[in-house]
């Protein structure tokens, strides 16, 4: 598979490219970005970037306090004012899944931001 790098992907220019035989017409791009590391792992990195900046961790944590709160006293109301058994992990899950929801849909949302504000890469015209 012959490839062109240009300053924001690397495009393909044959038939192994994503197994589709019109990769040049439609100008797939690899799945390997213009630094050499697999799109995966750098999706990873900024999605792990983003969800440590810019104030999303301290919403997150306010959503899963109001959330949990009003889940947990759901779920166990009667057991914490009645006295009885309350569950740790039940708890402990129950400000973690919320916490986890928030983040994932903020970071999701500045992703695709990122991705519509970007430039389109150049599709080469050479043809094989």
């Amino acid at each position: 598979m012959k490839t062109t790098t240009d300053a924001t992907a690397t495009m393909c220019e044959g038939p192994d490219c994503a197994g589709n035989p019109d990769a040049n017409a439609i100008g797939v791009t690899c799945p390997i970005s213009s630094r050499g590391e697999k799109s995966g792992t750098s999706m990873i990195r900024r999605f792990l970037s983003y969800a440590t900046q810019s104030g999303i961790p301290r919403r997150s944590f306010l959503v899963a306090v109001v959330v949990g709160t009003i889940l947990n006293l759901i779920n166990q109301g009667d057991a914490a004012v009645g006295g009885g058994s309350v569950n740790w992990t039940k708890i402990g899950l129950t400000f973690l899944v919320p916490y986890c929801v928030a983040t994932y849909g903020a970071v999701s949302y500045r992703l695709r931001q990122e991705r519509e504000t970007r430039p389109s890469p150049s599709v080469s015209s050479e043809q094989p």
